[in-house]
C-alpha cells in the first residue's frame, strides 16, 4: 500500500475531509502505513532475520566450535528476513483495509460522530463509542463483530515478550484480531484484572447498543 493510496482515502476537501482526517489522525493510518513507514518496517525485518541467522555464525569464530543447532537459528533467520520484507512490500493491510471498508459501508458520518462522543478506557489508548471501538494507532471494529476478547502471550520465537489484550473481529473484510492494550500498559495491575476490564467494558456496550 502507498504512501499516495493511503493519503489518497483520507486526505479529501471540505467538511467531509475534515471528518476523514480526524478519524485518521486518532488511528493513525497514514502514518504507520506511509512508504515512509513500510521501508522502516522492511529495513528491522531484514536486519531482524539476519541478526538472528548470524548469532551461530560469531558463536563459531568465536569459539571455533559449530553447533548444529545454529542451522535452524540460519535457517530460521533467513526465513523470517524474508517473510517480513515481503509481507512489508505487499498490499495486504488488513487494519487499513478494514477501516476503509467500515467507512465506506456505514458512511463517515457515522464512524466520525461515535468518535468524537466515545469515552476513553481508564489508562488506555481504546476510545468506545456506542458502536465502535477505536484504538489509536492500531485500527477500529464495530462492536456487533467482536466475538471475543482474550489474553494473546509473546512466545519465544513470537518477536515479542509483550502480553497482549486482543479483540477478535469478524466482518465483511473476514476475520482479523485487534490489538487493544500490551502489558506495558498495564500500569501495575495484573493481566487478569486488565483482561476482566476489558470483557466486562466491551461486552457490556455491546449488550447496550
Amino acid at each position: 500500500m502507498s504512501k499516495n493510496n493511503v493519503l489518497g482515502f483520507f486526505d479529501r476537501e471540505g467538511e467531509e475531509g475534515r471528518k476523514y482526517r480526524t478519524v485518521d489522525n486518532m488511528l493513525k493510518l497514514s502514518e504507520n502505513y506511509s512508504e515512509n513507514a513500510l521501508s522502516g518496517k522492511r529495513l528491522y525485518s531484514v536486519l531482524g532475520g539476519i541478526g538472528i541467522a548470524l548469532v551461530p555464525v560469531l558463536v563459531w569464530i568465536i569459539f571455533q566450535k559449530f553447533e548444529p543447532m545454529g542451522i535452524i537459528f540460519i535457517v530460521f533467520g533467513i526465513t523470517a528476513a524474508v517473510l517480513g520484507y515481503k509481507l512489508q512490500s505487499s498490499h495486504y493491510q488488513p487494519q487499513l483495509d478494514r477501516v476503509k471498508m467500515l467507512i465506506a459501508a456505514d458512511g463517515i458520518d457515522a464512524v466520525y460522530e461515535d468518535l468524537l462522543s466515545a469515552r476513553c478506557l481508564e489508562r488506555s489508548t481504546v476510545m468506545l463509542g456506542s458502536r465502535y471501538v477505536f484504538v489509536e494507532g492500531v485500527g477500529m471494529a464495530r462492536l456487533k463483530d467482536i466475538r471475543e476478547v482474550y489474553l494473546k502471550r509473546g512466545g519465544r520465537y513470537s518477536g515479542s515478550s509483550h502480553t497482549e489484550i486482543k479483540a477478535d473481529v469478524i466482518d465483511e473484510s473476514g476475520t482479523c484480531s485487534l490489538r487493544l492494550e500490551r502489558s506495558d500498559r498495564f500500569g501495575g495491575q495484573s493481566a487478569g484484572s486488565r483482561l476482566s476490564y476489558y470483557r466486562d467494558t466491551i461486552y457490556q456496550a455491546k449488550i447496550i447498543q
